[in-house]
């Protein structure tokens, strides 16, 4: 992969494949400072996400890392680092995962402040518009059921190269004006050492505790696992 660059910026640093121009960058860490305009994105995991645009990149989304669990109630947001944080290793699956051929958004780069003790956002461009795979179900099911031999082909090919997405659910995917579909939120992804079938397994798991958990239709589920099955 290429070398990641590092460009410091007050007490944050952004690091990316692409340098950024500084004025752009000064753009960023304003904005990421800013958290007065976060948006929340239903079941798209438990951070809050700003949309915005910057200049030479266009529309981004902006993912601050929080933390869940009774921790939350006394350390929202800061983690410990012992190698990359959060915001880089997930920047880095989004990068091998779109080398494999799945389609997801372009990560754009990452930003963290602190050092032993730090906070971490993650860029990645925009698609624009979408429409979460949970919110279609609720408003096309049979639109919804169409669409899964093409989440399915997505899904397929983590499993071929053993990248286990380890919260991929119908508010996990996207789907663009186009109806083309989109893998996000790749955060604590992982090599699985247990072969295809195994992982098969998991995703067959995890995305129907995700239907039943939400009151998505049933037929979600079925239909996933359907698809999947049926591909050589």
């Amino acid at each position: 992969m290429t070398p990641i660059i590092l460009q410091p910026k007050g007490s944050f640093y952004y690091g990316s494949q692409k340098q950024l121009p500084e004025a752009t960058l000064t753009d960023l860490i304003a904005r990421i400072s800013n958290s007065a305009n976060r948006q929340h994105m239903p079941l798209a995991g438990r951070g809050q996400m700003l949309r915005t645009a910057l200049d030479a990149i266009g529309p981004v989304i902006i993912k601050p890392y929080r933390r869940g669990g009774l921790i939350r109630h006394f350390n929202r947001c800061w983690y410990l680092r012992f190698r990359k944080t959060r915001g880089e290793q997930e920047y880095d699956w989004y990068c091998q995962a779109r080398s494999i051929g799945v389609q997801s958004p372009e990560p754009v780069g990452f930003v963290y402040r602190g050092r032993r003790l730090y906070q971490a956002w993650l860029v990645t461009r925009a698609i624009d518009p979408h429409q979460t795979l949970a919110q279609l179900a609720l408003l096309d099911n049979l639109k919804t059921l169409g669409l899964m031999p093409a989440v399915a082909a997505q899904v397929d090919r983590l499993i071929r190269n053993c990248i286990h997405h380890v919260d991929l659910h119908p508010g996990n995917v996207i789907v663009d004006a186009a109806n083309r579909i989109y893998l996000i939120d790749f955060d604590k992804a992982r090599l699985c050492k247990q072969g295809p079938a195994r992982l098969t397994q998991y995703y067959l798991k995890r995305w129907s505790r995700a239907v039943t958990k939400h009151g998505l239709p049933q037929a979600l589920s079925q239909a996933f696992a359907s698809a999947l099955n049926a591909l050589p």
